[in-house]
């Protein structure tokens, strides 16, 4: 695997985090939209075509500040609904309600995503709320992984890197992912939304084909 994949890897991880992670302040939205031209560039461009030049032309169809502002609330408006009221939107980003049949918060399926990020030496921002095996989370940990692995590239902890997110891949994002992330661009209201889901479905079918991995297990809550 060699650094060029890696780094690859690890920006369509990125951009996948910050879609899903986070409250999309209007810092956020503002960064998006300032950087919308990377959309069209790879690996975006090469992964998902049609998700990522989407989402670049929706940002990019917002020029004066009212319809900026406009697009920032529909977007807010739509995240909300998605990551916020998942009562009403039945699209949970955390992995364990998908995986355990009272879908607990906080049980062992969060404890076990917990524990990989900090055998790898990472964790959550301190002021985080949010439980560990939130999809954007589960995101960053790999975009993390493969940006330091890429950093130290042939070396033994390159290697510890490259496996330790083959695993994580396999025992976690993998099993629940393709699920969550139908249901979410289901019930998205927004072309944004579901945009970013399609770049997220194909972005992680990349890194899969990359890393070689596979789901290891089946989820619980089947659809």
């Amino acid at each position: 695997m060699n650094t060029e994949s890696l780094q690859a890897a690890s920006v369509l991880m990125g951009l996948c985090s910050r879609l899903f992670y986070g409250s999309l302040s209007e810092e956020d939205f503002k960064a998006l939209k300032e950087q919308s031209s990377l959309l069209r560039e790879d690996p975006f461009a090469s992964v998902a075509p049609q998700a990522s030049a989407s989402l670049a032309d929706i940002l990019d169809a917002a020029q004066t500040p009212e319809e900026m502002d406009a697009l920032y609330h529909e977007l807010k408006q739509d995240y909300t609904y998605l990551f916020y009221q998942v009562s009403q939107s039945k699209v949970s980003p955390f992995e364990s309600v998908w995986r355990s049949d009272d879908q607990t918060l906080f049980g062992p399926i969060t404890l076990e995503v917990r524990a990989a990020y900090k055998n790898a030496g990472f964790e959550l921002a301190a002021d985080t709320s949010q439980p560990d095996d939130h999809i954007g989370a589960e995101l960053d940990f790999l975009s993390r992984l493969f940006a330091r692995a890429a950093q130290e590239a042939e070396s033994q902890q390159a290697t510890r890197d490259i496996e330790a997110a083959r695993s994580f891949a396999s025992d976690h994002l993998l099993v629940f992912s393709p699920y969550y992330l139908k249901d979410f661009i289901e019930a998205a209201n927004t072309p944004f939304y579901k945009a970013a889901g399609e770049l997220a479905q194909e972005s992680i079918a990349a890194v899969a084909r990359l890393l070689g991995a596979s789901a290891s297990a089946d989820i619980y809550r089947m659809p």
